[in-house]
């Protein structure tokens, strides 16, 4: 019998049939935002936001493709959460004076898994 392995490159069938790859990908993401108005001059905003993504990616070499067979896999998920918190001001010291700006604070929560397999 002959050696049926080709020399250059795989044919299109092949290609298309036995050396093939999956991708998936997954996203969700959004966020909530409340907004109160403690007094006339002086307000306080809440706002979490997300984004989560799961990620699939596979590649096969079958056995008898030009080059080495194998197979690789891989399972991947990130998570970031953000937590706003701003107290917004406004007040008129005088009628020439006004004080204004924003104090606030941010916490970041991020989680990451990653699998993989050859």
């Amino acid at each position: 019998a002959g050696n049926f392995t080709p020399i250059y490159t795989d044919n299109p069938y092949w290609q298309l049939y036995e050396n093939y790859q999956t991708d998936e990908r997954n996203r969700l993401y959004g966020n909530f935002n409340l907004n109160y108005a403690l007094t006339d001059w002086l307000s306080a905003t809440a706002r979490v936001s997300m984004d989560y993504y799961g990620d699939f990616r596979e590649e096969r070499t079958n056995v008898g493709s030009n080059g080495v067979s194998g197979y690789s896999r891989y399972d991947g998920t990130y998570k970031e959460v953000n937590y706003d918190l701003l107290l917004n001001f406004d007040y008129d010291l005088n009628e020439d004076i006004n004080l204004a700006g924003i104090l606030g604070a941010t916490a970041r929560r991020q989680d990451d898994a990653i699998m993989r397999s050859s």
